[in-house]
């Protein structure tokens, strides 16, 4: 297998990854069948999403291939096996600084799909040339927008730091855990939460690349560490975590002697995350209030979807000098002031 992150379907069934030869391999992760490898030895890296309808590839750049050096495009390329189609996406870099430094993509290499076929969340080589001339190489993290094909930069390059190896949490699509390497040569692991922005260090002082992964039901980070005492070189250390699924909580154990790259997963059946797109119209600060004067106030909480939305709530904070009387809500939920806060 190349020293690269590995995948695993969503019904842990099936583990896919990129042999020396750069090859695609699948194997039923139960052992009851050999390997399968097939290809032109072109693949770099590969990722399929947990319900195994794409395959998203970095392929090596053909013509450097032609040349005899195996050295990975600037592109993913993303297959749809339910339809047969392949979409090509070339990689975009960060913004510049404040319209000033120049950043290019070399290559995406780790790539962790969402369980929703959304998003694929990578981690890029970027070249960034400052404005005295000055020339920098560090890896990023990124977004791609599987259906405008747009890029979300999820941390920018930053001179001295690489950060790497993504991997999405495997009960939602909003926590993600990443290496953190300083290129003095130590690293660290941190956890973060998209929708809170929410970050934290779970583990540090690390001298190689971790390739950190959830859990099955998200309550650890798995991670590698060094230990020259064993012919892996590794091995794998569990670190439990915060409900929050963010934060650590307790000291880490050792998982797994003398092994690397770990790829957790659960068997069963697989069930695919919902795709909603949540709004609210209506504010509180917007409304004109007259005083000793009764007041509606609306508010309407739409789903652009495709999916039914579930467990919705939304809480409005009301000023200290309006009195609360009373709130109803349609499709029969349950709406009151808790704390200061209008609750439905």
């Amino acid at each position: 297998v190349r020293p690269d992150k590995f995948a695993v379907t969503g019904d842990g069934s099936l583990a896919v990854y990129v042999n020396p030869l750069a090859q695609l391999c699948t194997i039923p992760t139960d052992g009851s069948e050999a390997e399968s490898c097939f290809g032109d030895g072109d693949i770099w890296s590969i990722d399929v999403s947990p319900d195994s309808s794409l395959v998203a590839f970095v392929f090596a750049d053909p013509d450097e291939l032609a040349l005899g050096n195996f050295v990975a495009s600037n592109k993913i390329s993303l297959v749809d096996l339910a339809t047969s189609t392949e979409t090509e996406y070339v990689l975009q870099a960060a913004a510049p600084d404040n319209g000033l430094n120049t950043i290019s993509i070399a290559y995406a290499d780790a790539l962790d799909i969402t369980s929703t076929n959304e998003y694929i969340i990578y981690d890029a080589l970027n070249l960034t040339i400052l404005p005295d001339g000055t020339e920098f190489q560090s890896w990023s993290m990124y977004a791609l927008d599987i259906n405008s094909g747009n890029t979300i930069v999820l941390i920018p390059p930053t001179q001295g730091l690489d950060i790497g190896y993504p991997s999405i949490s495997n009960t939602n699509d909003f926590r993600i855990t990443f290496d953190v390497r300083n290129q003095a040569g130590t690293g660290s692991i941190f956890s973060l939460d998209l929708n809170t922005g929410q970050l934290a260090e779970v583990a540090s002082n690390l001298l190689d690349w971790a390739v950190p992964s959830y859990s099955g039901n998200d309550g650890a980070i798995l991670y590698s560490v060094v230990n020259p005492q064993v012919s892996t070189g590794f091995d794998i250390w569990s670190q439990p975590m915060a409900a929050d699924g963010v934060t650590a909580s307790g000291a880490p154990s050792l998982a797994i002697g003398d092994a690397d790259f770990v790829a957790p997963y659960r068997r069963g059946g697989y069930v695919a995350g919902r795709r909603v797109n949540l709004s609210v119209s209506g504010n509180l600060a917007d409304a004109e209030l007259t005083i000793e004067e009764p007041t509606t106030l609306s508010y309407t909480v739409s789903n652009a979807g495709p999916d039914t939305a579930s467990g919705v709530e939304v809480r409005a904070t009301t000023q200290s000098d309006v009195q609360f009387d009373s709130a109803s809500c349609s499709g029969g939920a349950q709406c009151g002031l808790v704390q200061g806060q209008l609750t439905c």
